[in-house]
C-alpha cells in the first residue's frame, strides 16, 4: 500500500463518520 492510497481510505473514513452523525442528528429531531 502507498501513503496516497493510505491517506484517502483516511479521508472516505472521516467523511462516512462526519455523514453518519449528520444523519443521527437529523433524525433525532
Amino acid at each position: 500500500m502507498d501513503i496516497m492510497t493510505i491517506i484517502k481510505l483516511i479521508v472516505i473514513f472521516i467523511f462516512a463518520s462526519i455523514g453518519v452523525n449528520y444523519v443521527k442528528n437529523k433524525f433525532k429531531k
